[in-house]
């Protein structure tokens, strides 16, 4: 049986554009590529010059993180990635980008949840294979959860 991907609504790409600009505290479900995408390209896409942005993922999927990295104004990029290959691709593309700073996890330790952070906003991932993920546009006590959390992954990581 093969599985549809999920496409974003027209009600949905609506509904979550109001939360973005609205800066909103509401937490809601993301459960798609599709879904993924629409956010990174509204957090990190927005994401102005002194947002942190944080990353973690198993690789740096271009249909997720692309519009959002190519527009962001942030100056201040850290990606930490699974994937040895996707992390030295990644560190070749950004090498003339000294606002983009990747590192490769231990693998020797557990994997966590993907994660991304800009600003006060966040996607937290609750089931990877279906890229279901929960988020929110200004939940200042989760990202300083997240953000505590990916300075231990950091600090863990290795340059590509």
């Amino acid at each position: 049986m093969t599985s549809v991907p999920v496409k974003v609504t027209p009600e949905y790409e609506e509904a979550i554009i109001k939360l973005s600009d609205n800066h909103q505290n509401q937490r809601f479900l993301n459960d798609s590529i599709a879904h993924a995408e629409l956010l990174a390209t509204l957090m990190i896409g927005r994401a102005k010059i002194n947002d942190d942005i944080i990353i973690y993922s198993g690789g740096l999927p271009p249909s997720c993180f692309s519009l959002g990295l190519n527009g962001t104004k942030s100056t201040n990029v850290r990606i930490v990635l699974d994937d040895k290959d996707a992390a030295t691709k990644e560190e070749e593309k950004f090498k003339d980008n000294p606002g983009v700073q990747i590192k490769l996890k231990d693998p020797s330790k557990a994997n966590e949840a993907h994660f991304f952070v800009a600003g006060e906003s966040f996607r937290l991932e609750i089931d990877h294979g279906k890229a279901k993920a929960v988020a929110n546009f200004n939940d200042h006590d989760a990202v300083s959860i997240l953000k505590d959390r990916f300075e231990l992954l950091w600090d863990a990581s290795v340059n590509v």
